[in-house]
């Protein structure tokens, strides 16, 4: 029995928002339906709608979720940047991405600010769609804007998009960004993120010295072994990679310990230059 179904506890819109989300997630879309089209019309809020909207956007039902939208803007609760961001994401996941640039304009129409979310899937389906020209444009509007705090994850998407179509120079100097933001981070995602991205994107120098620069040991130790179990690197790698970050103190010229073998998607004008660096343990 739900606690609110006893009568000395008062139901709220916020309440039936809460219960939607669990009725969404134990019994499936139709048990939400039935439940939102018998409760009292004074408990349909912008906490309630705002619900099942994200009802609908969860099971990717856009026609739903567009009927849902059109409402909340009838009853005024589509004034908040949340609800936007919510079908923004739906429009993205489901390849509706014609719709997001209208969208975005009645938020500004409105007064509505743009705010990081709704900014980064811009930037991800521009990115997903090689649009090139489109992502640089919406990365210079997320910089110029003073309301939006950049973060990693913004740089991560463009240097994905630039990897794509094979600009690398491009791809490493989003991920030289990248890696300024997340100082401090490096046993978090943002780490294991860029280090994959070097191992792929970059070079043989990046690699190392995010090996080297890492102060766990057993961190660095397990993700040149997950770079292995995906293939992005050698078994020959592996090992070498695996002994420079054991023998750290040895000053081992890690570059010329790798001559002879490459990191799978290293550039060739890399691969060159490698043989004349070294890095320091």
């Amino acid at each position: 029995m739900w606690m609110t179904d006893k009568r000395y506890l008062a139901l709220t819109s916020r309440a039936v928002a809460v219960r939607l989300d669990l009725i969404s997630k134990v019994h499936g879309i139709e048990q939400v339906e039935n439940y939102f089209n018998n409760i009292p019309t004074k408990l349909k809020g912008l906490e309630s709608y705002g619900a099942l909207l994200n009802c609908y956007a969860y099971v990717k039902s856009v026609e739903k979720a567009e009927a849902v939208m059109q409402r909340m803007r009838e009853l005024g609760f589509a004034r908040k940047p949340l609800v936007f961001t919510v079908m923004l994401n739906l429009y993205y996941k489901t390849g509706n991405t014609e719709k997001l640039d209208p969208l975005m304009r009645e938020m500004e129409e409105n007064g509505i600010s743009l705010d990081k979310f709704a900014y980064c899937i811009r930037l991800s389906s521009y990115a997903a769609a090689s649009d090139i020209e489109g992502m640089e444009k919406t990365l210079k509007r997320i910089e110029s804007d003073p309301n939006v705090v950049l973060d990693w994850a913004t740089y991560a998407t463009v240097a994905n998009g630039y990897s794509k179509v094979g600009l690398l120079d491009k791809a490493l100097e989003m991920l030289k960004r990248c890696e300024r933001l997340i100082t401090g981070e490096r046993r978090s995602t943002p780490y294991d993120y860029l280090m994959t991205q070097y191992a792929t994107t970059g070079t043989k120098e990046d690699v190392l010295r995010h090996l080297k620069d890492s102060g766990d040991m057993d961190n660095a130790e397990g993700f040149i072994n997950l770079l292995r179990e995906k293939d992005i690197i050698s078994l020959d790698i592996q090992d070498k990679l695996l002994d420079y970050i054991k023998d750290r103190d040895s000053r081992l010229d890690a570059l010329s310990a790798l001559k002879g073998s490459s990191l799978h998607g290293i550039r060739p004008d890399q691969a060159e230059k490698g043989s004349s660096d070294s890095v320091s343990g």
